[in-house]
């Protein structure tokens, strides 16, 4: 008995094996007829179907297969697949494609378990391989992926993937750099999420050709979080992943424009957009979900952001952290959200809380628990002054402002024309990007930079983040100041950090304590129509930061000013570089752009206190001990040859000096003929003189032992050196 059992099982084992087998197709022809493939009979429910090179096959029936290899190994010369109406092709595992599928109508169902993939690659064919989906029906059991510069075109029919659901690493549909991918029209529905850490959709492929079709994410069964990874465009969007489930829409680490939607619905559950990533809607946004159901992240790394048109209802967040000391945890706010309400909100002040507005007319801070003050909802496009007890995630939400918000005949009373206005959209600002229309308003504005406990300046097209306030100064009591939705811009910032300006012949100093965080930086630069006063398009007056802070700026004709433009230099220029520690210590000058300067510039800086003079060109750092009871006249800016580029000429002479006589060598043959001038380490002119001589020239000037500056002017251009004389 048992000697037949064992045979019984050996024959079993024969029977599966042989029919586990490889049909390859031998020529173009129909799936069902036995000439097509090398076996000489049609694919059974077992067996790991290959299209050969060259071959196309049509299934117009129902057969069921294992396996599924469509080959190609050029654009050439590679197999094709067709599915046409009323067939059926279903596998039980994975199927890859290196040559081209078309389902025209029919239905193709693509494995049967959490671990079955679609996958189309595109190693030999690139472009030329592709999955194309004109009607029918695709029914994916788990994954779907493109890979190797592949394609996939859908124009109708019905995608259903992810049936099985399940928890992995591995991304659900994976359509990476490299690839391609065509959406007119059709269905794609996303049955169900990820429980793992791989994303629901990962979507950045080199080429994004989506104009139509929609996208449904369902997520049958009801994961608690679905993630899409995305950079790029796509077409219609709805959101149906259930009652307390979260969809994320994350952007790839390398975007920093956002990702768009033509339409988005969300129909159930609720969307977050992730801190760092952002979202443009170019059509029509619609939320059937509530305030609560549509999230706009904030973290102690950043905001998230999103740009849209019309009423659209949600939440926005806003990371605070709370007050440590009577100097620190102060944040500039300001809501996306039409006319909320504060009392009762998440920003109501608690008895050890603080929220305040600018009273500019009054030169004072309205404390917003004095019923007499009226601070009872916010104002779109006004900015605030608040403290917490306690650091905390607090949510505006109501129905979100896009439109302009505009000010006009602001007050230039007691708090010399200074207004606190506020960001009043879900994603950062361009500042004064050009449709602002400023009128009698400066062309900088401030934004309060909390770790350095000081304002700094934002320049024309710098970024205000969402949800911050701003300062700006009107100089007249005729003023106008818009808002507008087009300066919108994705920007991950929520609290302001620092600005970099890079602007030719610009110079950005920044002063450090070496016991604490707090800092503060000054701009000076150089242009045209720019003069010593104060230049209300594009100088700013100095505001004052943290009284624990040090202050830097910098003083011209009797104005202080943190943004100092002044005209192009012919000769040479001083100005005074103005300092106050905010506690006595050691600290260090940094001077960034010096680059931006050029080649024949010398910038100096002089302490005053110490004598010592800094060649900033070569050495732009410089540490130094202060107290908060010193002369802030402390610093001179000694600027040579910092002129505009229409007045350098390519200029070929160089200046040098031998047993203290100064010379001035052509390196051309022309002769030499100009003028010179001589200036010492205090900006001193100490000789001016015209030379003609030939073409290695000795100008019969003789200098003492010291530094010099010394500035050729010639029809060939300028040329500045700094010389040593022993």
């Amino acid at each position: 008995m048992k000697k037949l059992f064992l045979l019984l099982v050996y024959s079993l084992i024969w029977v599966h094996v042989s029919q586990a087998q490889t049909f390859t197709s031998v020529q173009s022809g129909s799936w069902s007829e036995a000439a097509t493939w090398d076996l000489g009979s049609a694919p059974g429910s077992s067996s790991d179907v290959v299209i050969s090179n060259g071959d196309s096959v049509v299934i117009n029936t129902a057969s069921t297969i294992a396996s599924l290899i469509i080959n190609g190994s050029d654009e050439s010369n590679y197999g094709v697949l067709t599915i046409n109406t009323n067939a059926e092709l279903s596998t039980t595992s994975h199927t890859t494609i290196y040559g081209k599928v078309y389902l025209l109508d029919g239905v193709f169902n693509e494995g049967n378990s959490s671990g079955d993939k679609l996958i189309v690659n595109g190693s030999s064919l690139g472009n030329s391989c592709l999955m194309s989906i004109y009607g029918g029906v695709l029914n994916i059991s788990r994954y779907l992926s493109l890979s190797n510069a592949s394609s996939m075109t859908i124009s109708g029919g019905i995608l259903n993937i992810n049936s099985s659901g399940g928890s992995t690493s591995a991304d659900i549909i994976n359509i990476p750099a490299g690839t391609t991918f065509t959406m007119t029209d059709g269905i794609v529905n996303i049955l169900n999420g990820n429980a793992g850490s791989g994303a629901t959709l990962k979507y950045n492929p080199s080429n994004s050709i989506v104009t139509g079709g929609t996208i449904n994410l369902l997520n049958i069964k009801n994961y608690s979080a679905t993630t899409l990874i995305i950079d790029d465009s796509l077409y219609e969007i709805v959101c149906d992943v259930g009652s307390g489930d979260t969809l994320l829409i994350r952007n790839m680490p390398s975007t920093s424009d956002g990702v768009s939607f033509h339409d988005f619905t969300i129909t159930s559950g609720v969307v977050v957009i992730e801190q760092g990533s952002g979202l443009t809607i170019t059509n029509s946004l619609t939320n059937n979900s509530g305030s609560d159901g549509f999230v706009i992240e904030s973290t102690s790394s950043g905001n998230g952001s999103l740009i849209s048109s019309g009423s659209i209802i949600g939440t926005v967040q806003r990371y605070i952290e709370a007050y440590s000391g009577d100097s620190d945890g102060w944040h500039e706010i300001s809501s996306p959200v039409n006319n909320m309400t504060i009392d009762g909100s998440d920003f109501d002040p608690g008895i050890n809380d603080d929220f305040f507005a600018w009273s500019e007319s009054s030169n004072t801070w309205l404390n917003q628990k004095t019923a007499a003050n009226n601070i009872t909802n916010f104002i779109n496009g006004q900015g605030y002054l608040v403290a917490y007890e306690s650091t905390s995630t607090k949510d505006f939400t109501g129905t979100l402002n896009t439109s302009d918000v505009t000010f006009s005949n602001l007050s230039n009373g007691v708090g010399s024309g200074w207004h606190l206005l506020g960001n009043p959209f879900s994603s950062a600002v361009n500042w004064n990007n050009g449709d602002w229309a400023l009128s009698n308003v400066g062309g900088v504005a401030k934004v309060w930079n909390e770790a350095a406990g000081n304002y700094t300046d934002i320049p024309a097209l710098g970024v205000i983040p969402s949800t911050n306030g701003f300062f700006i100064q009107v100089s007249d009591l005729s003023n106008t100041i818009t808002i507008p939705a087009s300066s919108r811009v994705h920007n991950s910032l929520n609290n302001f950090k620092s600005v970099n300006d890079t602007s030719s012949e610009t110079l950005i100093v920044r002063v450090a304590s070496d016991y604490d965080s707090y800092s503060d930086q000054c701009v000076i630069g150089f242009r045209d129509n720019a003069t010593e006063e104060w230049d209300i398009e594009f100088d700013s007056r100095k505001l004052w930061g943290s009284d624990k802070a040090p202050q830097i700026w910098t003083i011209s004709m009797g104005e202080e000013l943190s943004t100092n433009y002044l005209p192009h230099i012919v000769e040479s220029f001083i100005l005074p570089l103005s300092f106050k520690a905010g506690s006595d210590g050691n600290y260090k000058l940094s001077f960034d752009n010096i680059n931006s300067f050029f080649d024949n510039s010398i910038i100096e800086l002089e302490d005053i206190f110490t004598g010592a003079f800094i060649d900033l060109t070569t050495q732009p750092n410089y540490d130094f001990e202060a107290s908060v009871s010193d002369d802030p006249n402390r610093f001179l800016l000694h600027f040579f040859g910092v002129t505009h580029q229409d007045e350098i000429l390519q200029s070929s002479h160089i200046i040098y000096s031998y047993n203290n006589e100064i010379y001035i060598s052509n390196k051309s043959n022309k002769s030499i003929e100009g003028n010179i001038m001589v200036y010492n380490m205090l900006g001193q002119n100490v000789v001016n003189k015209e030379i003609v001589g030939e073409r290695a020239c000795p100008t019969g000037i003789y200098l003492s032992p010291g530094s010099y500056i010394i500035r050729f002017l010639s029809d060939d251009g300028i040329t500045v050196t700094k010389l040593f004389i022993n």
